[in-house]
């Protein structure tokens, strides 16, 4: 029978739970199809890997096309009411979505309307507490919250929330910003990077418990206008400023950098399902999907 003295001197390694579940944060990106409009700043990216709307745009011009992805090629749908881009939306597939705040033109005021899409076209409903651009977006087509973001020019701790019917003022994040990313639902949510007018770039992320928002662990690069998809315990934080490649996998304590996307943006939009084992980058007209193996996967949830 081999024993530990008759190897050890091989060199046995002990790998610790948090090593393995760590290791199973990693994934790997792979080309998809182009877009058939090139765009940046988005209105919002929506839905999951296989089931996800691109709406919008406001560089280099207004825009009010949609775009639907399959998993495989992008087909255009129903246009949006509104031209815009830099704004936010919530859904859980391309079949029923909601986009709200946003701006018209660069450098225009914000818009407070919000639009939702039944699968086939897009109604006005009722507009936000305040116009606002640059929020970061999470929940569902019936329950959404618009959080931070870029009202009258400056940066805003305000979240608004949404009950498929009104927005009404709910509770504010501790640190005031725009240009973040937020993932998860309205009952457990997080929002994370953004940056604070002028220029200073934001690593905070604060998780949402249905109650109050906590701040905890910071982003390892700190950034703004970056993408995010997940839940609060499983979240991924695409690109950014610099323009940056730069990906970060959260576990529900902490942030590790991962596999870099191949086309480095800013206004970098994302959009995934249930948690961070897969997504899209969207930057310009290219597309990237990401994937973490399902060997990953049940590592890292039977050492988590």
């Amino acid at each position: 029978m081999t024993t530990y003295k008759g190897i050890k001197g091989l060199g046995v390694q002990s790998i610790t739970s948090d090593a393995i579940t760590s290791q199973a944060a990693g994934g790997t990106w792979a080309s998809g199809n182009n877009l058939n409009t090139p765009r940046t700043e988005l209105a919002a990216t929506v839905g999951i890997q296989t089931a996800a709307m691109a709406v919008g745009r406001s560089e280099p011009t207004p825009t009010d096309v949609v775009e639907q992805y399959d998993g495989t090629s992008w087909t255009e749908v129903a246009e949006i009411s509104t031209d815009r881009g830099r704004g936010a939306g919530a859904a859980t597939s391309y079949t029923a979505a909601i986009i709200f705040s946003g701006v018209t033109n660069p450098g225009d005021s914000a818009v407070d309307n919000t639009e939702s899409w039944n699968g086939t076209s897009w109604t006005e409903v009722a507009d936000l507490p305040a116009a606002t651009s640059d929020t970061g977006g999470l929940g569902t087509q019936t329950s959404a919250f618009c959080i931070g973001g870029q009202p009258g020019g400056n940066e805003s701790n305000a979240v608004s929330s949404w009950d498929n019917t009104s927005w009404t003022s709910g509770t504010a994040i501790n640190t005031a910003r725009t240009g973040l990313a937020a993932s998860g639902t309205t009952t457990a949510g997080l929002a994370f990077g953004g940056r604070q007018i002028p220029t200073s770039n934001n690593a905070e992320t604060e998780s949402w418990n249905g109650s109050a928002w906590t701040e905890v662990a910071d982003l390892n690069t700190a950034r703004h206008v970056l993408g995010g998809f997940g839940t609060s315990t499983s979240s991924l934080a695409v690109g950014g400023t610099g323009p940056t490649a730069n990906c970060e996998s959260w576990n529900g304590s902490a942030w590790t950098e991962v596999a870099n996307v191949s086309t480095a943006g800013t206004r970098e939009s994302a959009a995934a399902g249930a948690d961070k084992t897969s997504g899209l980058a969207i930057t310009g007209n290219a597309t990237e999907e990401w994937n973490v193996p399902t060997a990953l996967q049940t590592l890292a949830s039977t050492n988590a």
